[in-house]
């Protein structure tokens, strides 16, 4: 009777498969905040925090952090990619990287909570990653690539920056650019925050569902 999807871009690749779009409605994914207390401009890292396989654009990453040793970069998180990574680094001697593996409760939040900023480089079309509601909820920009869902969730220049997907170049100028200003880290952090609490929380996104059922429900 209905399709949900959690972006326009998602409901128009729906259409484009041939869906009809009186059939298609739009709820996103949801974090529950009640509990996370957001650090803005606060940190002395930059984090990535997913699979570690390669459409997730781990070696743009890398390429890029390879150019900017000055700045630490903590990958979190574990998959097919991640002994090659570790061999990589060891050998490069990229001591400004740090693999920490996979985390949960505590530990992965206090890493969130104690980064700048987070690095989304996906290479491929992403669903609606909570990684990113993650780093909202903690105040934290994202600059991530800018295909798919990704420039729908993360608002350039006001919740984060756009690169070009697999762009290492261009992936360390908006770095360097949020670097230089640390006011427009804690800025972005903030308007992040705020989506999280205006469009994110399970309350907002409860009223969506049920919304969506009871006109559903009442169509002929």
């Amino acid at each position: 009777d209905a399709f949900l999807c959690t972006t326009e871009f998602n409901k128009q690749k729906l259409m484009e498969a041939g869906v009809e779009e009186k059939r298609i409605f739009i709820k996103p994914n949801y974090l529950d905040i009640s509990n996370i207390e957001p650090s803005y401009g606060n940190g002395d890292y930059i984090i990535f925090l997913g699979r570690l396989s390669p459409e997730k654009g781990l070696w743009t990453l890398i390429r890029a952090f390879e150019r900017l040793k000055d700045l630490r970069l903590c990958i979190v998180g574990t998959g097919p990619l991640e002994q090659t990574l570790r061999t990589y680094i060891q050998e490069k001697e990229l001591k400004n990287i740090s693999l920490e593996g996979f985390k949960q409760g505590a530990e992965k939040d206090n890493l969130l909570r104690n980064a700048l900023f987070m690095v989304f480089p996906s290479e491929w079309y992403e669903h609606f990653p909570i990684v990113l509601l993650e780093a909202f909820a903690y105040g934290k920009p994202v600059v991530s690539s800018n295909i798919g869902n990704m420039p729908l969730i993360v608002e350039h220049k006001k919740s984060g920056l756009h690169f070009k997907a697999g762009d290492a170049d261009d992936l360390i100028e908006k770095i360097k650019t949020l670097i230089h200003n640390p006011t427009e880290i804690s800025k972005m952090g903030m308007y992040a925050r705020k989506e999280m609490e205006t469009k994110y929380t399970p309350e907002i996104n409860y009223k969506i569902l049920k919304s969506i059922f009871e006109k559903v429900s009442s169509s002929p």
